[in-house]
């Protein structure tokens, strides 16, 4: 990992709607990916799809989207998920 290689995680609703878009920075040959309550407090239960690419020599806009790379790697295949009620207490 190079330092203008970015990840990008998304997640969406089944319609496509986007929900989340994380733009992650590399940091000591890793991705740290910060996943809050906040990021997803307002969501309805139910199912979502999240995905992850790394944009290797990443190209961003003005907002700090990514708009290309020099390759785009997908390193696994979308997965789910869940958004459910709080089942206990702290």
């Amino acid at each position: 990992m190079e330092e203008d290689d970015l990840a990008v995680f998304t997640v969406r609703r089944r319609n496509g709607e986007l929900m989340m878009e994380k733009v992650l920075s590399p940091e000591e040959n890793s991705y740290r990916l910060p996943f809050l309550n906040s990021d997803t407090e307002r969501w309805r239960e139910g199912e979502y799809m999240w995905d992850l690419r790394i944009a290797l020599d990443a190209q961003t806009d003005a907002q700090g989207h990514v708009t290309d790379g020099r390759e785009v790697i997908t390193p696994f295949p979308p997965g789910v998920l869940r958004i459910v009620k709080v089942v206990g207490k702290i």
